[in-house]
């Protein structure tokens, strides 16, 4: 039997001892593929823990080798992380990285890493975009209505709109979620109304305010509010209620992108 690749080790690991050893070894890994100006499929699927050790699950290594592809290989992990790992866990995998680099080295790798990172995201926005109406594994067809398998019947907050505005919020909703930007998921569908995954409120889970700078700062480089955004606090952070306050810009050079914030005036949903 095959050994469970990274990602499965990674989720599987309920010791956060155990799953710093597995990010520190696999950024020695890493580092050690590189340096050999060897270039492959890092992505955690790709990748099997075996002891102290890894190997490539589909090997179709090449030694061609371009500095530049070397942050293309950091930025598709970097994308595929945040459902795995923490932030802190990603810069953790970083520093092992780099080695004995310092801070400033760090930071100049960051920012080498980060113009192709925003590429794929946008690559990736723009998928889900097309998708978002397209029946398949993930989204199913009920007369003219559209739902996404496995959240059928689920807990939903219903928006009544005309139907273009409930297509508009439900193409944003399965983006943001490609983006893993904290809104609310996708949930059903139909002509003259959206329904929206129902968060779980927790009013106390941290401060209002840092929580909602959070949530505006992941916003940020793809795109800006035009209106005043409505948020909900959960246990992981502000969540956005009102995904059509907000505008899709995935058009610039670099991903980035100026970002209108009504913090002042925002409205704070409470539960009842």
């Amino acid at each position: 039997m095959e050994r469970p690749d990274l990602g499965a080790a990674l989720a599987a690991a309920a010791d956060p001892s155990e799953r710093r050893r597995l990010i520190v070894a696999f950024a020695g890994f890493c580092r050690g593929l590189h340096q050999a100006r060897v270039d492959a499929d890092l992505s955690p699927a790709n990748i099997l823990p075996d002891g102290a050790e890894f190997r490539l699950r589909h090997p179709g290594a090449r030694r061609l080798w371009l500095r530049r592809r070397r942050w293309q290989r950091l930025a598709q992990l970097h994308r595929q992380a945040p459902g795995l790992v923490s932030a802190g866990d990603q810069l953790r995998f970083l520093r092992c990285y780099l080695g004995d680099g310092d801070r400033q080295e760090r930071r100049t790798a960051w920012r080498a890493i980060l113009p192709a990172y925003r590429r794929l995201q946008r690559d990736e926005a723009r998928r889900a975009a097309r998708e978002a109406f397209r029946t398949g594994t993930a989204i199913a067809r009920e007369g003219a209505s559209l739902y996404v398998r496995g959240r059928r019947g689920s807990a939903a907050v219903r928006l009544h709109l005309d139907a273009a505005q409930c297509r508009t919020i439900w193409r944003l909703a399965h983006v943001f979620e490609r983006l893993g930007l904290p809104a609310l998921r996708p949930v059903r569908l139909d002509a003259h109304s959206v329904d929206l995954l129902a968060p779980d409120l927790d009013e106390h889970a941290m401060d209002y305010h840092a929580a909602v700078a959070r949530a505006l700062r992941r916003f940020e480089p793809y795109g800006r509010f035009v209106r005043d955004p409505e948020w909900a606090l959960t246990s992981a952070g502000a969540v956005l209620l009102t995904p059509n306050a907000f505008r899709l810009e995935l058009q610039g050079p670099t991903g980035s992108c100026t970002s209108s914030r009504p913090g002042t005036r925002e409205r704070r949903r409470r539960s009842s």
